[in-house]
Order: C-alpha cells, then sequence, then structure tokens
C-alpha cells in the first residue's frame, strides 16, 4: 500500500513510516525543515501550511492512505505561538481530510491523550475532553475539523 505520512522527521512519523517501511508499504514521508537523509522511504520536504504547493505533491504521490501526524506538538511552542499553532493542529487537519475525503482515500489523524485532563486517567474515546492547554485545545480542535470534513477519518 502506498501511504503519505506527514512529519515524518517527527518521533512518531518517522518511526511509523520506518515500521510502514519494514512491513513492505511504499512509503512517502512529508517533513518540513528536517530532512532525513538515507531514509529507507522517499522523503518530500513542504510547507503543509502552504495548501498550493502541499495538496498538489500530496496527490502526486498517489497515496492509498493519508496519516496525518505532523504538529505543533511542543506544548511551550503553541502556548508562545497560538495563531500557528491554530493553524496547523486545528486547521490543517481538516483541509487534509477533506483532501483525502476528495481522493477517496483512509484518513488517520493522530492526536493526543492532552485532549483530557488527566483527572481520572484509563480514558476512553467516548469520555469527555477537557482540554487545558492551547496545544490540547488546538488537537481537539483537529479531531472536529477532521469528523467535519471526512466522518469515515479515523
Amino acid at each position: 500500500m502506498r501511504l503519505a505520512v506527514t512529519g515524518a522527521s517527527g518521533l512518531l512519523g518517522l518511526n511509523l513510516s520506518l515500521w510502514a517501511t519494514r512491513s513492505g508499504h511504499e512509503v512517502t514521508g512529508l517533513v518540513h525543515s528536517r530532512n532525513l537523509r538515507q531514509a529507507p522511504f522517499s522523503v518530500q520536504q513542504v510547507d503543509l501550511l502552504n495548501e498550493e504547493a502541499a495538496l498538489p505533491l500530496l496527490e502526486s504521490v498517489r497515496p492509498e492512505a493519508l496519516i496525518h501526524c505532523a504538529a505543533i506538538a511542543s506544548l511551550n511552542a503553541a502556548e508562545q505561538q497560538p495563531e500557528l499553532a491554530q493553524k496547523m493542529n486545528a486547521a490543517l487537519p481538516g483541509t487534509l481530510a477533506a483532501a483525502a475525503a476528495r481522493w477517496g482515500i483512509p484518513f488517520l489523524q493522530i492526536s493526543t491523550d492532552a485532549v483530557f485532563d488527566g483527572q481520572s486517567g484509563h480514558y476512553r474515546e467516548v469520555d469527555p475532553p477537557h482540554p487545558l492547554s492551547v496545544y490540547a485545545r488546538t488537537k481537539l480542535a483537529g479531531e472536529a475539523a477532521v469528523l467535519a470534513a471526512y466522518p469515515e477519518a479515523t
């Protein structure tokens, strides 16, 4: 299967891309500024927030599924740059999900347990979220944007 993985230079995206490659999938990893040398999968450098560049590039890869790992994941960075966190963590997932829906491919959005406040633990998807930070609020908004754009997304 041809997979496109955003955030392929981050901890989760890189490990997912490596695992998928070892499992026999054809992976294209999308990275922003940290290029991966000698990666065992194809790497494309793109600013995902530049839709005019990112969407045509993604479409040209012809993925059979899109896994969105890219995010402003640093709590400090999200607090210091809430507008950027809003664009990257909340708006972009909806844009990518809508594109995946148009292309007729599965879309997987990676979120965070930070959408919960940590008071009780052992959370399930049906538990009510209670985000306490800019990062958590924007990731929760990203979940909502994905489901609004592509209800079949995961």
